[in-house]
């Protein structure tokens, strides 16, 4: 699904994040992040691993999978990314996710 590839995006751009990091750069609750990191696992994209610093505590990292996949991924978003502008017009797609973050800081404060 595209909320599973865009959270796969960010593990392979930025493998290791805790899962409480990883929801944070997705905006998503824990228990939402826990269920799609759930999913990727079993499916051989992700596997987590325990730190060495507290046995309660795991990394997030790509698998060879996801890493084969990874230039089709960033492909696919790009490709929505420019349909989107060529239907809402590039300056309001700009504007809007201007304004999503803007009101998602707002939240977040």
């Amino acid at each position: 699904s595209p909320p599973h590839a865009f959270m796969l995006r960010v593990v392979l751009t930025k493998p290791g994040l805790l899962p409480r990091e990883l929801a944070a750069e997705l905006s998503l609750s824990r228990s939402t992040v826990t269920r799609f990191l759930d999913s990727l696992e079993k499916r051989g994209f992700l596997a987590r691993k325990m730190t060495s610093k507290d046995g309660r505590e795991v990394k997030v990292y790509p698998t060879e999978s996801s890493k084969a996949i990874h230039e089709a991924l960033d492909q696919t978003g790009k490709d929505l990314t420019k349909l989107m502008q060529q239907t809402v017009g590039e300056d309001d797609l700009s504007l809007t996710i201007a304004n999503l973050r803007k009101f998602q800081k707002t939240l977040d404060e």
